[in-house]
């Protein structure tokens, strides 16, 4: 790509420009239908029915099909007509962080809605994006590319898509508007949602681009999966990283086992722009297993959040019996 292409972003990294946005491919377009038919027929039964939970959210929660002929987005209408008054945006974003945790979310942060955040058949529809993470289990993400890491991948998939419904449930409750931004759907097709999640979480503040493509954060590596509510309530967005902290190390680049990554994949932001050569090894492989997590699993950073939570816990435990003194990491 050429230098007038593209545009410096935080944590070191390079997307393309808004104009650049990619053509919005589903996951069953771009895993299940080339590369797997029986994709669903031979997965695990329990991630089937973390998979059934997701589309059924989406379909029961977040499309309205009641009006004959359309779908109508529920959360357009159905706003509370008495609004709620907040002393100023940090404390309206200080409420809605502690929702977001509240309703299962690890990691939440905000940023300004923008349009490189969408693909070229949609647009911001708030001012503001609420991005939620929640983190894949080492134990599940470990065993990668067995079915345990897919299972997972499934369960967290449900897990962030009910926690985005009822943020946004929440936030029209106070009078305004809001939209889900499910991580399978949020339009009713099994399209992986609508929005470029990663970059729009670099810039809400959770973590920098990684050498495997995925965001990469302090407190669980890669290991996240993230939905995100669009809104109008004034919020105050989060200040990104100044700076990606992969380093030297090339763990992902080396581990993949479909050799899908590269040395400058750092510079590649956008999912669905990266490099074809790179997907055209990495889809056939991820829909034989599943949903490969290697280059999740190999990450320090993955490695590094586990081993901090058990020092933690151990040195909490020494403090609660007297054994010394806990130090916070």
């Amino acid at each position: 790509m050429a230098d007038e292409q593209v545009q410096k972003t935080a944590g070191a990294t390079i997307r393309p420009l808004a104009t650049e946005r990619p053509v919005r491919q589903g996951f069953y377009d771009i895993i299940v239908h080339p590369y797997n038919p029986r994709y669903f027929r031979t997965c695990p039964p329990e991630g089937i029915d973390y998979w059934r939970q997701a589309i059924t959210d989406v379909a029961m929660k977040i499309i309205d099909t009641s009006q004959p002929g359309r779908a109508r987005y529920r959360c357009i209408d159905d706003m509370n007509p008495e609004r709620i008054k907040f002393e100023s945006p940090v404390a309206a974003t200080e409420h809605v962080k502690r929702l977001a945790l509240g309703f299962g979310a690890d990691l939440v942060g905000v940023t300004i809605f923008k349009e490189e955040y969408c693909f070229t058949d949609s647009k911001p529809d708030g001012d503001y994006l609420v991005v939620m993470g929640a983190q894949m289990a080492w134990e599940a993400v470990s065993q990668a590319p067995g079915e345990p890491a897919g299972v997972e991948m499934a369960r967290v998939y449900a897990l962030v898509g009910r926690a985005v419904i009822a943020l946004a449930d929440a936030i029209r409750g106070l009078g305004y508007r809001a939209r889900a931004h499910h991580p399978m759907s949020d339009d009713g097709k099994f399209n992986g949602g609508g929005l470029l999640y990663i970059p729009a979480a670099v810039d809400a503040g959770l973590g920098w681009m990684g050498k495997c493509t995925s965001m990469v954060t302090r407190q669980f590596g890669p290991r996240v999966r993230l939905g995100a509510v669009a809104t109008d309530l004034p919020l105050v967005p989060d200040i990104p990283m100044s700076e990606g902290l992969c380093g030297d190390c090339d763990d992902c680049i080396r581990a993949c086992p479909a050799k899908a990554l590269w040395a400058d994949s750092l510079q590649v932001m956008q999912r669905y722009a990266v490099d074809q050569h790179k997907f055209d090894r990495c889809r056939p492989f991820y829909a034989k297993t599943h949903g490969c997590a290697v280059c999740l699993a190999s990450c320090p950073w993955s490695r590094r959040a586990v081993e901090a939570t058990a020092e933690r816990s151990y040195r909490d435990g020494a403090a609660k019996r007297g054994g010394g003194t806990c130090y916070a990491m």
